[in-house]
């Protein structure tokens, strides 16, 4: 007579097995998920090693001049004048408040302020602007392949042109108005058919834009800050890189990693 110890033994084993194999199928699905989804992290985190040793052989570069023009304060003046000021001092900008002073205390401060009144627009002008020039100089001198864009002149990309940084083969497009998916579609196609391994698209503002499908950067030239910042948090992750073009005298930089994952950086110094 068969043992009914046994057979239940090896039913048990089975079953010990069966859970073994689910749990590890678990895990290894866990470490692929978290591995395709770290992977672009990494990618980026590696650009920015390999940029700061000035090490990018295999790197493609991107540089463009910035067009956003820098925020102002919009007062009265550089010192403006206090609001329960009884006296108005002629040239309001020199922001003097003659609320309970003596006619000494006044004229003391009336003097301070026009000195540094003075000193303010005697300052000699910012000297310190970003060429794309020079950038592009430097980046070549770390061995990436270089390409310029005019990203302030969206007519010279209104039909699309490839460009050829010598590693890779950039297709670049710009819009001007609201562009349709099947018309986003058509134009990327086209440029993935004629050679290009990287597809980049220029545009005023996130408005403008139907879908992200197929582009792997888009740079806006004229966006808001609270505008990109609401646009970068609806999106969240995702395989197009969306950039903000920065201010005007310093440039931007898109670098792309040999797996074509790019990253965007500002050149504000050299």
């Amino acid at each position: 007579m068969p043992s009914t110890t046994g057979g239940a033994r090896a039913s048990s084993r089975e079953r010990v097995a069966l859970v073994i194999f689910i749990v590890l199928m678990l895990v290894g699905g866990a470490i692929l998920v978290s591995y395709f989804s770290t992977g672009k992290d990494w990618s980026v985190a590696a650009t920015f090693l390999d940029d700061s040793v000035g090490s990018l052989d295999d790197y493609s570069v991107v540089v463009f001049e910035g067009t956003v023009e820098p925020e102002r304060d919009s007062d009265e003046g550089i010192y403006p004048r206090d609001a329960r000021s009884t006296m108005q001092v002629p040239y309001g900008s020199i922001g003097v408040d003659a609320t309970e002073q003596t006619p000494t205390e006044g004229i003391s401060q009336i003097i301070k302020s026009i000195y540094q009144r003075f000193e303010k627009l005697t300052e000699l002008p910012r000297s310190d602007t970003v060429y794309v020039s020079d950038v592009r100089d430097l980046y070549e001198l770390k061995g990436a392949s270089v390409v310029t864009l005019k990203v302030d002149d969206l007519a010279y990309y209104a039909e699309p042109l490839l460009l050829d940084s010598g590693n890779r083969t950039f297709g670049v497009f710009s819009i001007a108005s609201y562009t349709s998916r099947v018309q986003m579609r058509s134009i990327v196609d086209a440029l993935e058919a004629s050679g290009a391994d990287s597809i980049v698209c220029i545009a005023p503002r996130s408005a403008m834009m139907s879908g992200y499908d197929g582009l792997d950067v888009v740079i806006f030239t004229d966006e808001s800050p609270e505008g990109f910042e609401a646009l970068s948090a609806k999106r969240g992750s995702d395989e197009t890189l969306l950039v903000r073009s920065p201010e005007r005298g310093t440039a931007g930089v898109v670098i792309f990693s040999s797996n074509n994952v790019p990253s965007f950086k500002s050149v504000e110094a050299l």
